[in-house]
């Protein structure tokens, strides 16, 4: 229900395939009475696995799938509808494009959206490295003069490719599960890619020291998984089995990919769950939102093995990271 208003120049709407992530990190847009979600983020399974395969960058580089301007359009029209419905349906529109966007950029989607609507803003936001994705690479070295802003959660693409920064923005989802005592003093959850090791070393360093560990790795073929009595090994987990496992644990260990400067969300669910972070991420010290009060980072096994649980942990104000916020800078920024 929208409860929350706001004196916003803007309406917006946020664009993009619905990843189960963003889901949880934009919830907060339900209450606001001018943030609305593009209609695929409430798409059936069904439809949004179709979507998902129509889009497929994989899939459309062996085959072009026909229709794509057609269903950009189509798409176009549900946005005139939505306007339509808004409280505030005279307001200009604020487009908040994610990265999935990016390849409907090849048959001109951000053009299409400005002359539909002549005065609208179109703002990207990317939430994981440049790249890793020649589309998106490509894309912010030719950026389309219908684009008036592209904001990463990565300081160092922001440097590179001359961005604007803005942390990822997450609303407090602290309250989904049901507050108890934790049962394990460290967590993990991610995907091995690279990192395999890195992971055991540091499951073995914190078990050794006497820490209890709840450790769960995705994506590790059954010949190479380490430790397989003591660290889960899985295919896929569910973002809400995800912060469930963060609700169940004091701290959250995160082990970033090599060459990331940017803040991961595991800061998010640290200040929103209150739990310690323990990264091996140094550019962490850059952030904003980073203070020693709650974030321990080590750069070798070593520096690791010295960490201690912090007893009386203070956190940054959850709303210093809700999606109001970040649409508080962006009009500040389009002035």
């Amino acid at each position: 229900m929208k409860t929350q208003s706001s004196d916003s120049n803007y309406n917006f709407i946020l664009v993009g395939k619905p990843l189960e992530l963003y889901r949880y990190a934009y919830m907060q847009v339900e209450s606001l009475d001018y943030a609305f979600f593009d209609s695929s983020f409430t798409q059936n399974k069904i439809v949004s696995l179709f979507n998902r395969l129509y889009w497929s960058t994989k899939i459309n580089q062996y085959i072009t799938l026909p229709f794509k301007k057609k269903w950009l359009k189509h798409k176009i029209k549900k946005f005139i509808q939505l306007r339509e419905s808004m409280p505030a349906p005279k307001k200009p529109i604020c487009f908040l494009l994610f990265s999935t966007c990016v390849p409907w950029e090849k048959f001109d989607f951000s053009a299409m959206l400005k002359k539909t609507f002549p005065d609208c803003k179109i703002i990207y936001y990317f939430s994981d490295l440049v790249e890793i994705n020649p589309i998106r690479k490509k894309f912010v070295q030719e950026i389309p003069n219908s684009i008036d802003l592209i904001y990463t959660y990565d300081l160092g693409d922001a440097r590179k490719y001359n961005l604007r920064y803005y942390h990822f923005p997450y609303s407090d989802i602290s309250d989904i599960y049901p507050k108890h005592s934790p049962m394990f003093d460290i967590s993990f959850v991610g995907q091995a890619k690279n990192r395999l090791n890195e992971i055991v070393d540091a499951y073995t360093i914190l078990r050794d020291k006497g820490y209890t560990c709840d450790f769960y790795v995705v994506g590790v073929p059954r010949k190479k998984q380490i430790l397989k009595k003591e660290i889960h090994y899985c295919n896929w987990i569910s973002y809400k089995r995800y912060l469930k496992i963060v609700q169940n644990s004091k701290v959250i260990l995160e082990v970033v990919q090599k060459n990331s400067r940017g803040s991961s969300v595991r800061v998010n669910d640290a200040i929103v769950f209150k739990k310690v972070l323990i990264s091996n991420n140094p550019f962490l010290r850059d952030d904003p939102l980073f203070s020693e009060s709650y974030i321990y980072i080590y750069e070798t096994l070593n520096e690791l093995a010295k960490f201690q649980l912090i007893p009386h942990a203070i956190f940054p104000k959850k709303y210093t990271l809700y999606p109001s916020e970040f649409f508080k800078r962006i009009t500040n920024d389009l002035k």
